[in-house]
């Protein structure tokens, strides 16, 4: 609210208390003569009046702030709970489709794969093109474990920095290194 806004507001407020203590008229005629002792008192009460009735006007306030902060609080975790579970439900299905892609590049290759440990993606002898199926890998990546082979396990991705550990940890359901 502006300053003019509150000062009239202040000022309205100000006749209306002078008139109901009998201060204040349109007719000169007809405003009594109070004594400053008796007017006083009803200025005081007035105001003890006016105070107690902000006071609980600012308490309920304060009550609908609270309510309104722990209402937001109660919406705001739900929302956060909702968000995290569709993350985990994208992530998953991701995932899925990712395996999907390489069962289907397996497929396509005259290969069958199946995650199980005789049938994963051998990282000593995949082509290119089967291993950028792999979730996280790319033609660089694909090239780097190409470059590196052979590899005695899977693990020497990590540990010979071929992959950081974010990359092989999507993998590594995926992959094994046969030896021939």
């Amino acid at each position: 609210m502006g300053k003019i806004h509150f000062r009239l507001l202040v000022l309205g407020c100000l006749l209306i208390l002078l008139a109901g203590l009998g201060l204040a008229t349109d007719d000169p005629a007809k405003t009594e003569t109070k004594t400053p002792a008796k007017t006083t008192d009803k200025a005081a009460d007035a105001t003890k009046t006016g105070a107690k009735d902000t006071a609980k006007a600012a308490e309920k306030a304060a009550d609908a702030t609270a309510k309104g902060a722990k209402e937001t609080g109660k919406a705001t975790e739900k929302a956060a709970t909702t968000a995290a579970k569709g993350t985990a439900t994208a992530a998953e299905k991701a995932a899925d489709a990712t395996a999907k892609g390489v069962l289907e590049a397996g497929k396509a290759a005259g290969r069958v794969i199946v995650p199980g440990e005789e049938d994963m993606l051998d990282i000593n002898s995949a082509p290119e093109e089967m291993l950028r199926q792999l979730p996280g890998i790319g033609s660089d990546y694909a090239a780097e474990i190409i470059a590196g082979r052979p590899y005695a396990n899977k693990t020497d991705l990590k540990s010979r920095g071929i992959l950081p550990d974010s990359v092989y940890n999507k993998i590594a359901g995926f992959i094994t290194a046969r030896q021939k």
